[in-house]
């Protein structure tokens, strides 16, 4: 049976030699790189009535909530829908506002947005696009007596 002495001076030597539970290290600890964290994604889905060869001004707008820099794209699958400055960066505790112009041509218009980011536990936000097009107004001469 070991000693009171012996179990002092193996325990002296474990934490001297860091085979102990103690564990010594000149690393100061680090803290978590900043994070971007994409919030508030809006409008969730659209649908306008337009008359055809008009078009109309809308904005997707969205936060990054984070302490990170958020990269995003905001893109569309058909050509009648175009965004304006679609991509780039945003701070810290910002706010994005980026404006979609959709245009019709006599044809209904069925497409998505899709926001893509670096915000690691979020996937690509899509936003549903719907625009029927009106036939444009007819505008009849009055017969003049």
């Amino acid at each position: 049976m070991l000693g009171i002495r012996a179990v002092v001076l193996l325990t002296i030597v474990f934490v001297i030699t860091g085979c102990g539970s103690g564990s010594s290290s000149s690393n100061p600890p680090t803290s978590p790189a900043p994070s971007s964290e994409l919030d508030s994604v809006s409008p969730s889905q659209w649908s306008f009535d337009i008359q055809s060869g008009d078009s109309v001004v809308a904005n997707v707008t969205f936060a990054n909530i984070g302490d990170g820099e958020l990269s995003y794209e905001l893109s569309s699958d058909h050509p009648q829908i175009d965004v304006a400055a679609g991509s780039g960066n945003l701070g810290a505790q910002g706010n994005a506002n980026i404006t979609v112009s959709l245009s019709c041509s006599g044809v209904d218009v069925n497409g998505n947005l899709t926001l893509a980011t670096n915000d690691s536990d979020e996937s690509e936000v899509s936003i549903p696009v719907a625009v029927v097009c009106l036939p444009a107004p007819v505008m009849k001469l009055a017969e003049l007596r």
